[in-house]
């Protein structure tokens, strides 16, 4: 082989290996370059935590208010059946002309809520010693000096006085006593608020408040 030939040869593969050589670094600063905006990518995808915080905030929001919600319920009671034993008794002196030594038992049986109001159930008995005056009628508003009946109750909670609703409750002057017959009478209050389970009430003029009654 003539040696110009042979010297053309080893510099033409020198050069091909210098190429190569050159096209592999190429090919890695690609692979390198590529790789960043992958990394740079990654970056955002870490900062989607916050919004997880965000969402369980408000999971927790909605469970305090559930929570709020169910204990705020409330419950009322219901009203029972008047039953005869009494709450409170007391034998009271009366006005009766032509027998200044007669007295009167007055009994509260019932103290009850329906809706808006409250009903006070009462019983009375009349003790006589003599016939009395003959021209006079035996009424509860007779009994009590001649001046209308008229209970009240006392709310302790809120410090409110009830008097009651005359168009709806008996009337003193109608309701006659005949002696040792108990007969009953019943007074309309507007009703205190709901929480409200006791109210002390009037028995009888000048006679001590029954206190706490509850209502049933």
């Amino acid at each position: 082989m003539h040696p110009t030939t042979a010297t053309r040869r080893g510099a033409l593969g020198l050069l091909a290996v210098s190429s190569f050589g050159l096209t592999a670094c190429g090919a890695n600063s690609k692979a390198s370059d590529s790789s960043d905006p992958a990394g740079s990518a990654a970056a955002p995808a870490a900062s989607k935590a916050p919004e997880a915080d965000s969402a369980s905030d408000g999971g927790g929001a909605r469970d305090s208010s559930a929570s709020d919600g169910g204990g705020a319920g409330t419950t009322a009671g219901t009203p029972s059946s008047t039953g005869a034993d009494p709450i409170a008794t007391a034998e009271v002196p009366i006005t009766r002309p032509g027998d200044p030594d007669a007295t009167m038992t007055v009994s509260l049986l019932a103290l009850t809520r329906s809706g808006d109001t409250l009903e006070a159930t009462y019983e009375y008995t009349l003790h006589a010693t003599t016939d009395g005056d003959s021209g006079r009628i035996d009424s509860l508003h007779e009994f009590n000096g001649a001046t209308k009946f008229r209970p009240f109750l006392i709310d302790q909670k809120n410090l409110n006085k009830h008097l009651a609703i005359d168009e709806v409750s008996t009337e003193s002057t109608e309701l006659v006593l005949n002696p040792e017959k108990p007969k009953r009478g019943q007074w309309v209050f507007g009703a205190p608020p709901a929480d409200v389970t006791a109210m002390d009430v009037v028995l009888w003029t000048g006679e001590p408040l029954v206190k706490q009654v509850p209502i049933r």
